[in-house]
């Protein structure tokens, strides 16, 4: 089993990139979702322009989301789940990295947005995978087609919470979704199959009762 999980609003309870352009640039950035949603930018762009906002240094973004932001109960359970069996845990973020490496345990390898400092934030893609932007290529469905090869013939299971979320969840054997959340939404709208939860240690149970040949877990609420 391949785990692919994603960060903010599923590990963390609270989105940080939404946080931290709220707190510091008055929330301009907000005007960028509708175009965003309807398809007028990509996520990469989104992400490029909201913190175009953001003049605020490191340590005093990192100080801010410390105070304000928690892990979703018993992730360090799923990840040692995880280890028990054997199966690879990755997380695949939209997010930034200097955060994200500020919250997850070391152990854990993740794929994100990469980004500096200099008066002003910028973001970018990482070097792999390679992403060809002009072709629609999703950042997240990309990386989870690298992990494939190189753990073929796993079912994934993909736990995620948002918009940016779908077209990777959608792809997976089994799906996880934030309660309430908007992948739960698209989910159900698409009749795509899924499990909600608020705690990990629900997708451990889930996945430990998992039958190997179950085609899926969950299913659309009527």
């Amino acid at each position: 089993m391949l785990i692919i999980c994603d960060f903010d609003g599923t590990i963390t309870l609270r989105d940080i990139t939404n946080l931290l352009l709220d707190q510091f640039t008055g929330r301009e950035w907000r005007n960028l979702l509708e175009p965003y949603r309807s398809g007028q930018l990509t996520h990469l762009e989104i992400m490029q322009q909201g913190y175009l906002y953001l003049k605020t240094p490191l340590e005093t973004l990192l100080e801010y989301a410390r105070e304000h932001v928690q892990l979703r109960a018993n992730f360090t359970g799923l990840v040692e789940f995880c280890k028990a069996r054997g199966w690879p845990l990755y997380v695949v973020s939209g997010g930034l990295d200097f955060y994200i490496k500020a919250f997850l345990p070391e152990e854990i390898p993740f794929y994100s947005y990469l980004s500096d400092f200099d008066e002003y934030w910028r973001v970018r893609l990482p070097e792999t995978p390679i992403l060809d932007m002009a072709a629609g290529h999703d950042f997240k469905v990309r990386v989870v087609e690298e992990l494939q090869l190189e753990h073929p013939d796993q079912p994934i299971t993909f736990i995620g919470d948002g918009f940016n979320d779908w077209q990777a969840g959608s792809r997976a054997d089994y799906l996880f979704t934030v309660a309430g959340s908007r992948l739960s939404l698209m989910s159900k709208a698409a009749g795509k199959p899924y499990t909600e939860f608020t705690d990990f240690a629900q997708i451990a149970t889930e996945l430990a009762n998992l039958r190997p040949s179950a085609p899926s877990l969950g299913r659309p609420e009527e």
